[in-house]
């Protein structure tokens, strides 16, 4: 029970083929906000780049997310092609491997979360991380971990980033 924005994009998953029909019943013009936002979002982009290659993933918060997978809230990553250059989070709660471009999560707690971040790309290639945060709480900092290097690099604060090239390809969390 989510509004799509007009001329807001989706995918519909579907477990068999066939035929997606919306009812005229279920359109609704309302008068609200075009894009149906309310209010400004809390909310961290985490983009990667390797030459002329970018890629985020986005992370909201929200007072009606949960750590588990939201509805309406989360999107996976697109799997309709494959890539060798993405960035991804996974589900902090009964997480089962997949992917998220777009996760959601309760607009609380900030300093007891830790969002499992992965990425596919090639070995070779420098990868140059950076963060845009939005209305964090003051006080809230925003942190990269390489568990690899066992290294942490705020990325919250202004032309901050983190640059690693990696000795072997990457395919997915750590």
């Amino acid at each position: 029970s989510f509004k799509v924005a007009p001329g807001q994009a989706f995918f519909v998953k579907a477990t068999s083929a066939g035929n997606v029909t919306f009812e005229t019943a279920s359109r609704s013009h309302e008068a609200v906000e075009t894009f149906l936002r309310s209010s400004l979002r809390t909310e961290i982009k985490l983009n990667i780049t390797a030459g002329e290659n970018h890629r985020y993933a986005k992370i909201y918060y929200d007072d009606n997310a949960t750590k588990g997978f939201d509805n309406g809230f989360d999107g996976e990553t697109f799997g309709g092609i494959a890539s060798n250059f993405e960035v991804f989070t996974q589900l902090l709660e009964n997480n089962t491997g997949k992917n998220y471009q777009i996760q959601s999560l309760p607009n609380s707690d900030f300093e007891s979360i830790i969002v499992p971040v992965g990425i596919n790309a090639i070995a070779g290639k420098e990868i140059t991380f950076t963060a845009d945060a939005q209305n964090l709480p003051i006080g809230t900092n925003v942190y990269l971990e390489d568990r690899q290097l066992k290294t942490f690099t705020r990325l919250d604060e202004a032309n901050t980033n983190y640059k690693v090239t990696l000795a072997n390809a990457s395919n997915g969390t750590g």
